[in-house]
C-alpha cells in the first residue's frame, strides 16, 4: 500500500478496526445474554484442527505451546479467545440458519437481477443462483441483528482519544 497508505486511510482503518471490535463485544454479550456454551470438549477439537498446530494431520502439543509461547500467549488466555470465536460462530449460524428463501423469492431475485433473462434460465442456474442469494440474505440478516444490538446498547466512543476525530 506503500503510497495509497496515508492519515485518511489510516483513520479508516483505525474506524473499522474500532467497529468490529464493537461488534464482536456485541455478540460475545449476547452470547452470553441468551445462554450459549461451547463444551471444553468443542474447544479441544476446534484447536486441535488448527493446521498450524497438527502438522501430518496430528496435534502436536509442544507446536501448540511453542507457538503460544512466540506470541507471548498463556494457553489459558488462548483457549479463552478461541472459545468466544466459537460461541460467536453458533450465535451467526442461529441468526443465519433462520434464514431461507421460497421459490417464488429466488424467482422474483433472479429476474429483477437477470432482466434479459430467457424462461428456463433460473432452472440452468438455481443451485447456484440460491446458495448465492442465500449467502447474502443469511449476510444482510446477520448485519441487521449487530444492527439491532448496537441500538440497544450504550456505546460511547471518545474518537479525539482513538485519533479518529
Amino acid at each position: 500500500l506503500k503510497d495509497k497508505f496515508n492519515e485518511s486511510f489510516a483513520k479508516t482503518l483505525k474506524a473499522q478496526a474500532l467497529r468490529e471490535l464493537i461488534q464482536d463485544r456485541l455478540l460475545v454479550h449476547e452470547v452470553k445474554k441468551v445462554g450459549l456454551r461451547v463444551s471444553d470438549e468443542e474447544l479441544r477439537e476446534s484447536i486441535m484442527k488448527i493446521p498450524a498446530f497438527s502438522p501430518q494431520g496430528k496435534f502436536d502439543q509442544r507446536r501448540y505451546e511453542a507457538y503460544l509461547d512466540s506470541v507471548n500467549v498463556t494457553p489459558a488466555a488462548f483457549e479463552a479467545s478461541q472459545r468466544e470465536f466459537l460461541l460467536r460462530q453458533k450465535l451467526e449460524r442461529l441468526v443465519e440458519d433462520g434464514v431461507s428463501a421460497t421459490d417464488a423469492e429466488l424467482a422474483a431475485a433472479y429476474a429483477a437481477r437477470n432482466p434479459k433473462a430467457k424462461p428456463g434460465d433460473l432452472d440452468k442456474n438455481k443451485e447456484s443462483f440460491r446458495k448465492s442469494f442465500l449467502m447474502e440474505k443469511r449476510r444482510e440478516a446477520l448485519d441487521a441483528f449487530v444492527r439491532n444490538l448496537q441500538s440497544k446498547a450504550k456505546i460511547t466512543i471518545n474518537e479525539k482519544v482513538l485519533g479518529l476525530g
